[in-house]
């Protein structure tokens, strides 16, 4: 597949995806909801350093690993949500919030548990970044990054199998990793094409620097295009998962993306 037949397709899976949200616009809630989340537990950890000053490295470091376990604990309930959401959608029925809602809360502990193995991966990268930055060496963020992008894969499809496979959170990693080597090719294809989402943002900012006396306001749709397209991409992630989880399952793709995945979902 060429790159400009790439991009053709990519923009038809991401109009496809987009038609989804737009019939279940609720779904742009959740990552509303997950940043939110995310912000409160922020202030709430840095108001004592406002108040009292420099924390000492225990806290810190207390504060880094109750942030991490937040932020994976919402972002995985909440995309839970948008793949159960977006299970209902393919199979033809009218999915609402409280559907998503029902099925991640059933798994509640599976996700708590997948949450926890993130935040303590992601607390241990961050000690090795800085015993490598204060050691001068890159060698231990290099590995760092290594770690976090195996996390990624390895957990790809962990969350589908959580929920339609009734398997724990350590039960899910290999037969995360099986459906991940079904669907490799497709998955990068197919998560790639979504750089399309910001597009409109970069020729934004590339405006406010052409168009003379507008470098302000052209700066503002751009950031807030960004912002858009972030949102938007961070449903429709959750739509690829359980489309991708549907195609390494059975083989077969959803009607909703029609002709648009033919070349991602060939083997």
């Amino acid at each position: 597949m060429g790159f400009f037949d790439a991009i053709s397709r990519g923009w038809g899976i991401t109009k496809a995806s987009l038609k989804l949200v737009s019939q279940d616009p609720e779904m742009l809630v959740l990552p509303v909801f997950s940043g939110l989340v995310f912000l409160f537990i922020l202030l709430l950890l840095i108001t004592p350093i406002a108040f009292f000053g420099r924390a000492d490295n225990t806290y810190l470091w207390i504060a880094l690993a109750i942030m991490y376990f937040v932020s994976y604990f919402t972002l995985y309930f909440t995309q839970a949500m948008i793949i159960e959401m977006a299970r209902l959608r393919f199979s033809g029925g009218n999915p609402k919030l409280a559907d998503g809602f029902k099925a991640a809360a059933s798994n509640l502990t599976a996700i708590v548990v997948l949450a926890l193995i993130g935040a303590v991966i992601a607390v241990l990268t961050s000690v090795l970044r800085e015993k490598s930055d204060k050691a001068g060496s890159a060698a231990g963020g290099i590995i760092a990054s290594l770690i976090g992008a195996s996390w990624t894969v390895i957990t790809y499809f962990s969350l589908p199998v959580i929920l339609y496979e009734r398997k724990n959170a350590l039960e899910s990693f290999p037969r995360s990793m099986d459906l991940v080597s079904k669907s490799w090719g497709t998955g990068v294809s197919a998560h790639m094409s979504l750089i399309v989402l910001f597009i409109p943002a970069a020729l934004a900012l590339v405006l406010a620097f052409v168009v003379p006396g507008l470098l302000l306001a052209f700066f503002v749709l751009a950031a807030l295009l960004f912002l858009g397209a972030i949102l938007v991409q961070s449903v429709v992630k959750g739509i690829l998962s359980e489309a991708l989880y549907l195609y390494a399952t059975t083989g077969k793709t959803p009607a909703e993306f029609g002709d648009a995945v033919k070349g991602f979902y060939s083997k």
